[in-house]
């Protein structure tokens, strides 16, 4: 789920987080005074309101908000039907995520009925107009709809359709609280133009990695990156190339380590990746495997593709060159400058520490 008006940093994301949720306070406490609003409806389905706003108000995953979603909906409106779309994290069109009518009822994650009943059917298509379009949404956020199937579609005013009202706000805004917390955590650890992982990131994970290889007794493998002649690439074809290259080295990086290393960008120039449970003998065959990738990178620019530029590359690894982060982090650099002062696209194997 995505969306163009997403905040851009880390504080407005945590605060449109909690707006939402003060926003879902809200409603819940609309839904507790509107069990004894006269006209409401049946008592039975007033009186179940705020339980059903709670339960959805309080899933703590997009797949447990729609879950609940379509258990209280159900129960608050059985005549009713209910198709959910959300969008995507890459802010695609909304997408079938779960549906319920009778009997009937699937939530993506889940296993999918045999058949869809056919009135939804129809309304997910786009085949038959929906009773009611339900947004979902929140903290600036348009993350879907609900197209709700009604029996009688005149009654779309009735106290039933009034119930899903409240029941899909409450679902948009707990959903929003959601997605914009995991952004906000996503975007405190990543470097924004590339989307690796950054410096703080590389510090908290070297530490927990190092101290599991200590207490598994297993090595641990270090490759620091410098791109050599950045700065001139940059003056020589502007800075907007020069990020299509950084982003193309991070590509690199990304599709070519295990799902287990961690690939980071700490400087403009500078990368680095841990390989956890790699030996030195490993680590530096992988360094010299990258260097090859990285000097024959083609970078793509608007109206033409670039040569990218070699790298110089240092390689530690734990527990044979250093025993500490920090001993780890300065032997890979020192070897760096060791591949630098040798003329550049070079991988060279750190010096034991001390």
């Amino acid at each position: 789920m995505n969306d163009a008006t997403t905040p851009p940093d880390v504080p407005a994301l945590l605060d449109a987080a909690l707006q939402a949720q003060q926003e879902a306070a809200r409603t819940l406490e609309a839904a507790r005074r509107q069990v004894h609003a006269p006209g409401t409806g049946e008592a039975a389905s007033g009186a179940a309101l705020p339980d059903a706003v709670a339960a959805v108000a309080g899933a703590t995953s997009t797949r447990t908000v729609l879950e609940e979603l379509a258990r209280h909906g159900g129960a608050l409106a059985p005549e009713a039907g209910c198709v959910v779309l959300l969008r995507s994290d890459a802010g695609d069109a909304p997408a079938l995520a779960a549906f319920w009518q009778g009997e009937a009822c699937w939530v993506e994650g889940s296993k999918r009925p045999r058949d869809m009943p056919e009135a939804l059917e129809r309304i997910s298509r786009g085949d038959a107009a929906p009773a009611l379009r339900l947004p979902l949404a929140g903290g600036g956020l348009d993350l879907g709809e609900c197209r709700v199937w009604l029996a009688e579609p005149e009654n779309a005013d009735d106290a039933a359709a009034s119930l899903l009202r409240v029941l899909v706000t409450t679902a948009g805004l707990a959903l929003s609280t959601i997605h914009l917390r995991v952004v906000s955590r996503h975007r405190s650890v990543r470097e924004s133009l590339t989307g690796l992982f950054n410096r703080r990131y590389l510090e908290d994970t070297l530490e927990r990695e190092l101290h599991r290889c200590r207490r598994g007794k297993q090595p641990l493998g270090i490759i620091q990156m410098d791109l050599d002649g950045l700065a001139a690439f940059n003056r020589r074809l502007g800075r907007g190339a020069g990020d299509r290259l950084l982003q193309a080295v991070a590509g690199l990086l990304q599709s070519t380590f295990r799902g287990s290393d961690a690939a980071c960008r700490i400087d403009d120039d500078t990368f680095v990746i841990l390989l956890p449970e790699a030996d030195l003998n490993d680590t530096r065959r992988r360094a010299e495997e990258l260097r090859e990738m990285v000097a024959t990178l083609k970078v793509p620019l608007p109206e033409s593709t670039v040569a990218g530029i070699p790298a110089s590359i240092g390689v530690a690894g734990y527990p044979d060159l250093a025993v500490s982060s920090d001993e780890l982090l300065l032997a890979a650099d020192s070897a760096v400058q060791l591949s630098r002062e040798s003329g550049g696209n070079a991988v060279t194997v750190a010096q034991r520490a001390g």
